[in-house]
């Protein structure tokens, strides 16, 4: 991974993908750092592939935004984690991109989805374990997941953080990572 490269966790631990956060970058034009090596940081919706390497995203304030990845961009989807195409993005998956902007276009070198952060207890479903929120919220936590982050097991009836990404076509919000509190 590049120095000041955005990841998932440094996204949810950084607020980009808080509701306040995200509201904050809706109302901005730029972020801080914008024109430096850091780049420009937009959040918007992920409106259509035009390709492997190019998209358009919906930027309030900012419209249609075609985005074209960087040979060496770092990309990330969903559940899926890294991957090599725009195309593995969901119209209406809230999205951000860290590039170079010229008018309505960005030269990309980072492009993922948005993540958000949840806290709440393990409870056993049918076929699946499931982390439920205060708000009342239900998070598919994957086998994966439990295998990677808690080899020993997870406990329910124990409170837990998780890193979510949630599918905009089902509404379905899926765990990515395990962190008991």
């Amino acid at each position: 991974m590049a120095e000041g490269e955005i990841t998932r966790r440094s996204l949810v631990a950084g607020g980009f993908a808080s509701v306040v956060a995200t509201r904050f970058a809706f109302d901005s034009t730029s972020s801080a750092g914008a024109a430096g090596v850091d780049g420009d940081i937009l959040v918007g919706w992920f409106a259509r592939a035009d390709g492997a390497r190019s998209a358009v995203v919906a930027v309030p304030r900012r419209g249609q935004t075609a985005v074209t990845l960087d040979p060496d961009a770092f990309v990330t989807h969903g559940t899926e984690g890294v991957v090599d195409s725009l195309e593995r993005f969901v119209p209406g998956e809230e999205v951000v991109v860290r590039g170079v902007t010229s008018g309505r276009e960005v030269a990309a070198f980072e492009f993922q989805s948005v993540y958000t952060s949840a806290t709440g207890t393990i409870v056993e479903g049918e076929d699946s374990l499931f982390l439920v929120a205060v708000s009342g919220q239900r998070v598919h936590v994957p086998v994966e997941v439990v295998q990677r982050r808690a080899p020993s097991g997870i406990r329910t009836g124990v409170t837990y953080f998780a890193t979510i990404w949630t599918d905009p076509r089902t509404g379905e919000a899926t765990a990515l990572d395990l962190d008991e509190v």
